[in-house]
């Protein structure tokens, strides 16, 4: 039988799972702004890109949800201008590739480590590094999603208030068992 997760792991193991899933929480706000970024600037015409064939889908608006932060970073630097800052597209890579430790190998490297607290303390202080290179790259994308969407007019403040008004309606008909 399972032991309860909350009780089966000391403290620091909660905490250090908590941050993994935020760490990975922001990971997926990166790579999804990235696709809102995407759609927007090529209605724009800003980028131009080939949906099934650089971003690796099947279908080319349907299945955009499933694309990843790595071939959407690409079509990013694929279609940079002149005047663009290599620190912004190195935001992108470098989350990209605290991504990928976090899905396919980060538990894996860290195995022995979480047998002891000071071992715990140690994936932490990795957690944090790739914590921050995440957020950074997090707040680049919103800072570039906003500018996009301003340019059609759309604000976050409509963003937001289009978001309560979705609230508003779930909680006003809640669904049918």
């Amino acid at each position: 039988m399972i032991t309860p997760f909350i009780t089966s792991n000391p403290a620091d193991a909660r905490v250090l799972f908590e941050n993994f899933g935020l760490t990975f929480y922001y990971a997926q706000l990166v790579e999804d702004n990235l696709k809102l970024i995407l759609a927007m600037a090529e209605l724009q015409g800003i980028v131009v890109f080939d949906r099934k064939k650089d971003l690796r889908i099947k279908s080319s608006d349907y299945d955009l949800i499933e694309a990843c932060m790595g071939p959407l970073k690409e079509v990013l630097k694929k279609n940079r201008g002149p005047n663009d800052s290599d620190e912004f597209y190195r935001f992108f890579d470098e989350a990209n590739a605290a991504r990928r430790l976090l899905a396919h190998r980060f538990f894996i490297e860290h195995a022995a480590d979480l047998q002891s607290e000071a071992g715990r303390q140690a994936i932490n202080q990795h957690l944090s590094k790739l914590y921050l290179t995440i957020r950074n790259a997090d707040d680049a994308s919103v800072t570039l999603r906003d500018v996009i969407y301003s340019r059609v007019g759309f604000t976050p403040e409509m963003a937001r208030q289009k978001i309560e008004k979705f609230m508003r309606m779930l909680d006003d008909n809640p669904p049918k068992d």
